[in-house]
């Protein structure tokens, strides 16, 4: 299995949260998506001829472009890449950009799945975020998704929340739960560097919810989802049957993916890439003919760590197999950290993989970095 993913970085507003590479600047545009074109084109042997299992467009606000701006960027994928018949091709997508013009145009052009960043569907905290849409326009849109016939789509959202509470999360769920949607991904709220939810905390003008506040939200959602037949398949994301994330499975996997974009990263299994994050120097830089990415190869131990890190955030575990790739002298003292945790019943072991157990989910990236193993 192979994936592509297209970095759109453009938004409409800055959400007080997001940390990803966007600009709320369309000045460059035209320009970026002909980069875009080009870096495809140059990059058609990275994935060594393997055919394309998914496509994701993310962002930034890969909704904010035309129809016609996306076809052009999945002919030119078509033109340089062959690709599987059953593909997964996802757009994120926000409420505001939707309407049932571009739905019927986007399923038209193959897009089979959505991936909408709803958050909350309560006003007080979509201001507080700085999103663009209101409630309103979260339960219009979701209901013209299903009536467009989208088998499968996402809704993203968010708990943990500064002014958030146990009461305004239930109903959240409860509103979600309302409507059939096929996939859900509830993510918590962190507190990520050069973001205006940081520089707030710094000042004093903000605190967060206790930590058991916090973990009693995420093992609500989890209950309440499961017993209605959500998987919870990895730490934030939820699934009906059949309706797992493609491309994020990749991502867990560690199989081979190519991005394309200013700040895309890509993996061919041994080594790291990404581009640098800024629209101009990118589209400079493409113009030029300099399709150079920075690069990282990684160690045995990183490779390790990072098998740690995710599988133990998914209901798979960590691979034994993907262990057995290591030198022996490495997995074998990696394993004594292991123990501890085997003995007290927080990892298990199944006869393929550790898994983590459900009831430590909430302490997965704690766990995941006390197991890394340090040269």
């Amino acid at each position: 299995m192979s994936g592509l993913y297209l970095h759109i970085p453009f938004c409409r507003k800055a959400c007080h949260y997001c940390s990803f590479y966007f600009s709320t600047s369309l000045r460059h545009r035209d320009e970026l998506l002909g980069a875009l074109v080009a870096e495809i084109r140059h990059r058609e042997h990275f994935l060594e001829d393997t055919p394309l299992s998914t496509i994701y467009f993310g962002g930034g606000t890969p909704s904010i472009l035309s129809l016609q701006e996306i076809e052009r960027l999945l002919s030119s994928i078509s033109n340089v890449f062959e690709i599987k018949k059953d593909v997964e091709i996802t757009l994120e997508a926000n409420p505001e950009d939707l309407d049932k013009e571009k739905l019927e145009g986007l399923k038209s052009l193959g897009v089979n799945r959505l991936s909408i960043g709803i958050q909350s569907f309560h006003n007080t905290d979509l201001d507080f975020m700085n999103r663009s849409h209101d409630s309103a326009k979260a339960k219009e849109v979701i209901e013209l998704v299903m009536k467009t016939g989208f088998r499968s789509f996402s809704v993203d959202l968010m708990f943990g929340l500064v002014e958030g509470n146990m009461s305004l999360w239930s109903q959240n769920i409860e509103t979600i739960l309302s409507y059939e949607v096929p996939h859900l991904s509830c993510y918590n709220l962190t507190l990520e560097e050069q973001t205006a939810f940081h520089h707030w905390y710094k000042k004093g003008k903000i605190t967060l919810p206790p930590d058991v506040d916090q973990n009693e939200q995420f093992y609500h959602a989890s209950k309440v989802l499961t017993n209605v037949g959500y998987e919870h398949y990895e730490v934030s994301n939820y699934a009906l049957p059949g309706h797992e994330s493609l491309h994020n499975w990749q991502y867990w996997q560690r199989s081979p993916y190519l991005g394309i974009g200013p700040s895309a990263h890509s993996f061919d299994g041994n080594t790291r890439y990404w581009n640098e994050s800024s629209n101009i120097r990118y589209i400079r830089r493409i113009q030029s003919g300099d399709f150079h990415m920075e690069s990282e190869r990684l160690s045995d131990s990183d490779h390790l760590n990072e098998i740690v890190m995710l599988g133990l955030r998914t209901r798979r575990g960590i691979n034994k197999d993907d262990l057995l790739s290591l030198p022996d002298a490495l997995r074998n003292s990696w394993f004594k950290g292991l123990e501890g945790y085997l003995a007290k019943d927080i990892i298990r072991e199944d006869p393929n993989a550790y898994v983590l157990n459900r009831v430590h989910w909430h302490m997965a990236d704690f766990i995941s970095a006390d197991l890394f193993y340090d040269t």
